[in-house]
């Protein structure tokens, strides 16, 4: 009997970003481990340029917008199952809540963290928050994280309804760079413009360095850059500070190898890909103490109290000063495998076939 994953990918839009990054070094691992009778269909929206992965992974188009999140979860409710049903699948792997009714098959849940509850996204009361969670993890055969970190959050709250399994994010061996830039004259930021990504607090860093970078941000703004645009005026720091929105892969990569430091400053990540993308590029990567980065970097990257903004300065000047190449940044990314990654997540869905946890 034919094995057939569903993966539902719509809510990852059109790129680019780590999420698709992410998505893509896994799929390309999973697609080289699959059994002669298993076959794995992704479910997608409007996904740029699909992988050619072989006869056993095909892609289908289905109407089921990204955004706004109100509209994905009406589309999910009135068509997940009948297309779920439609393809014949044995499980299907989803990333988003709740989850829609009626599904046919398992559903393994991939949760990257809990931010609703634990206070990070105001898009509803944390108690309701938590009853969503609650009620897609009882519906889930199993469910997957990112993180040590988020594994606890879920077993904090109440959420540990059903098995939890960490499989971090993973890079390619073959995406790992060497050298040091030859003017390494500025800091990056990667990822959204948002408040639990605590990015004034590099702001006051700089203001305070004993060397003068520039301060670069990739990524979309989710409502906090006027008010940093405002505090980078207040330090006298807007001459040093870059907006560069969202860039094409091969854009972003060039912009990594550039930079003197990576920087991290969250107060909340399920695991923050970004700090394993710096030291895949062998960069200094500097993270705060705060969520899954401490798990991630280990003892590659240099951890920082949160809201230090002295502790900052100094790590970004000791990062400018000595601009080196570290092997340890790359035994750490390779501790990260993608083949040990598909392993575990094709574990997880051939066990979830066999479930009775169907709603």
């Amino acid at each position: 009997m034919t094995r057939h994953f569903a993966i539902a990918a719509w809510a990852l839009g059109t790129g680019p970003s780590g999420a698709h990054r992410r998505f893509e070094t896994l799929l390309r691992a999973v697609a080289r481990q699959l059994e002669p009778d298993e076959r794995i269909t992704v479910l997608h929206g409007s996904y740029p340029n699909p992988l050619e992965l072989g006869p056993a992974v095909t892609w289908r188009q289905f109407g089921i917008p990204a955004a706004p999140t109100w509209q994905r979860i009406r589309a999910e409710r009135q068509r997940c199952a009948q297309i779920v049903r439609s393809i014949g699948a044995s499980v299907l792997d989803l990333g988003t809540l709740p989850v829609p009714p009626a599904l046919p098959c398992p559903v393994v849940l991939t949760i990257h963290d809990l931010r609703d509850l634990d206070g990070w996204r105001r898009r509803m009361p944390r108690g309701v928050a938590r009853a969503i969670v609650r009620h897609a993890v009882a519906r889930a055969a199993a469910v997957i994280v990112p993180s040590e970190f988020t594994a606890s959050r879920m077993r904090e709250h109440g959420c540990d309804l059903a098995p939890i399994h960490v499989i971090p994010g993973s890079i390619e061996e073959n995406t790992l760079r060497h050298g040091s830039p030859t003017e390494p004259n500025y800091v990056l930021h990667v990822g959204h413009v948002e408040r639990r990504k605590n990015l004034e607090i590099l702001l006051e860093a700089i203001a305070s360095t004993r060397t003068t970078p520039m301060l670069r941000f990739v990524g979309r703004d989710h409502g906090a850059r006027r008010a940093l645009d405002e505090k980078a005026r207040a330090l006298g720091v807007e001459d040093r500070v870059q907006w560069l929105g969202t860039v094409s892969e091969a854009e972003l990569m060039t912009i990594y190898d550039g930079a003197a430091a990576i920087v991290v400053p969250s107060h909340y990540e399920g695991f923050g890909f970004p700090a394993l993308e710096g030291l895949a590029a062998d960069r200094p990567v500097i993270v705060s103490d705060c969520g899954a980065l401490p798990e991630v970097v280990g003892n590659a990257g240099t951890i920082v109290p949160a809201d230090d903004a002295t502790a900052w300065a100094r790590a970004i000047d000791t990062a400018i000063a000595a601009p080196t190449s570290n092997p340890d940044r790359h035994r750490r990314v390779l501790e990260f495998d993608p083949d040990r990654a598909a392993e575990a997540t094709l574990a997880v869905w051939r066990m979830s076939t066999r479930s009775d946890r169907v709603r």
